[in-house]
């Protein structure tokens, strides 16, 4: 019995590890933000926990995933529950993973850092 395999251009790194953890990004003033996902909630906690966003996470593939506003704490947010923000991974490296998010028309790049902190204890 022979395997052949076959190397597909432009692979996108393995997706998987941005599915489900706890994540770490700085918002526009520097901030740190701390971003939970399980199973289909994905949360971000602002401003050491005083303010949430809360969405819904739904993976349309390895690294395609559309977030669904359902509440936020912040004053001022820009968005709305029910907006749609679609997401696709442009790589990962390590820790870190690269995305460009669509949200209204508007693109933006961005990127989260992985915590290797086992058990998620947001909630």
């Amino acid at each position: 019995m022979q395997f052949s395999f076959t190397s597909r251009p432009n692979a996108v790194a393995d997706c998987t590890s941005a599915h489900e953890g706890t994540f770490i990004y700085s918002d526009n003033s520097g901030d740190e933000v701390v971003v939970a996902i399980k199973g289909d909630n994905y949360t971000e906690y602002h401003k050491d926990k005083k303010y949430t966003v809360e969405s819904k996470i739904k993976w349309s593939g390895d690294c395609q995933a559309d977030i669904t506003l359902v509440k936020s704490t912040m004053p001022g947010y820009p968005h709305k529950a029910g907006v749609v923000i679609n997401v696709k991974i442009d790589k990962v490296e390590g820790d870190f993973i690269y995305y460009t998010a669509k949200v209204k028309g508007e693109s933006f790049k961005g990127s989260l850092k992985k915590q290797n902190t086992g058990e998620t204890n947001h909630r």
